[in-house]
């Protein structure tokens, strides 16, 4: 376990450093908005911390079709989150870690609910595997996500790498976003 770990260390403080030039997340959000999964009614979308996609131009997008849009509202002290419904991108709060988050009234969506995730992450490869920051936040409401749900991957092209080391608990994306387009997977396979 410790190999592994040290493997997504290592990885993490590589891929921190990368990072695009001007444009490239106006180009992930038109890469996300052609999906068909972005018609889905109900998306758990994210907001962006500095070294992740930023996808507020896709929320804005979204809401403005209908979507009802949810971002992720952590528990910090169970260790878990939940989806809570964004009505604008206006009004947000800044928690632990500069985690931007609706106000605290907002409403708590099911998980059953969600059609789609937009899910960021340090890094992915081209199996569907993901590098989160090792909070394991992600990988836990995922392995709660109904199985039709799509998972969709968002991320820079310099964060694709040829392998994520994946432990069994690690959850896999079905598709990946960048700004060079949009690679689909089989989440099932390795």
């Amino acid at each position: 376990m410790g190999e592994v770990g040290g493997d997504k260390a290592a990885l993490r403080g590589r891929l921190r450093g990368l990072k695009p030039g001007p444009g490239v997340d106006a180009a992930v959000c038109a890469q996300l908005q052609a999906l068909p999964d972005a018609g889905a009614e109900t998306i758990l979308a994210y907001l962006a911390l500095a070294d992740e996609v930023n996808v507020d131009g896709w929320i804005g997008w979204a809401l403005g079709r209908g979507v009802r849009v949810c971002v992720p509202r952590v528990d910090w002290e169970a260790e878990s989150m939940e989806g809570v419904l964004l009505g604008s991108l206006d009004g947000l709060t800044t928690g632990r870690y500069g985690l931007r988050e609706p106000v605290a009234q907002a409403a708590v969506v099911p998980i059953e609910e969600m059609e789609a995730v937009l899910v960021p992450g340090l890094g992915f490869d081209l199996r569907g595997g993901r590098l989160g920051r090792g909070g394991g936040f992600y990988d836990g409401y995922l392995s709660r996500l109904p199985g039709e749900a799509a998972r969709i991957g968002v991320a820079w092209s310099e964060r694709v790498v040829d392998r994520v080391p994946v432990q069994a608990w690690d959850q896999k994306v079905d598709m990946l976003v960048t700004e060079r387009g949009v690679e689909r997977f089989d989440r099932s396979r390795d």
